[in-house]
Formats: C-alpha cells, sequence, structure tokens
C-alpha cells in the first residue's frame, strides 16, 4: 500500500481549518511558502518527512493521523479520533454506540465473506 497524498494532503486541510489556521499562517509555522502548502493539500506535492513532522507539529496532531488511510493498521489514529466522539457520552450512549459498531462490523464481515 502507497501513501495517498490527496488523503494526506485533505486531513492536513481540515485539522489546518479545524485549528483556524489560513494556509499562510500555516506555512508560517512550518517554515515555508503557502502555495507549498496549497500544494500539499491537494496532494500535488510530496513532503519531506522533516515537514510532515512540522506539519503535525504546528496542526497539533500525530502523524499517524495525517497518514491514517495510507497506514494498514492505523489503530491509534482511530482512538484518538474517535474518543473526543464519545467524551461527551453518557454511559448508556457509549454502550448504544458500541452495540450499533458491534452490528455494523458484523454486516461488513458477512457482505465480504461470499
Amino acid at each position: 500500500m502507497g501513501i495517498n497524498y490527496a488523503a494526506v494532503g485533505a486531513k492536513i486541510r481540515g485539522f489546518r481549518r479545524r485549528n483556524g489556521l489560513s494556509q499562510a499562517e500555516l506555512s508560517e509555522l512550518v517554515g515555508c511558502c503557502p502555495a507549498y502548502i496549497s500544494h500539499i493539500e491537494r496532494g500535488k506535492k510530496i513532503m519531506s518527512m522533516e515537514t510532515l513532522v512540522s506539519l503535525a507539529n504546528a496542526l497539533q496532531v500525530s502523524t499517524d493521523e495525517l497518514l491514517a488511510d495510507s497506514l494498514e493498521y492505523p489503530p491509534a489514529a482511530f482512538h484518538h479520533a474517535f474518543a473526543p466522539v464519545v467524551a461527551d457520552c453518557s454511559s448508556y450512549e457509549r454502550q448504544f454506540l458500541l452495540r450499533v459498531i458491534s452490528e455494523i462490523k458484523r454486516a461488513l464481515r458477512e457482505g465480504t465473506a461470499g
């Protein structure tokens, strides 16, 4: 499995927007030009490892979160993304969500087993 640069770029864009940053502001934090951020977000440029780490630090996320769509086994990124979704849920809501997710998982596996 290769790196899906468009998906990585989309994640970067999403986290940038979530943090209320413009491309110019993010580029200043990372030490590059805004056009480069634009190319990265559209999956048009391949960034260095140093740039990936700088982006993760500037966006206050892990590199796993940025690369999650390109990883075969991204459990840490999944848990990090899922935790805030259920953080404010009641015990009942968590149990209900767990049952729903379990049923969806079962249905997915039954659908692909044939």
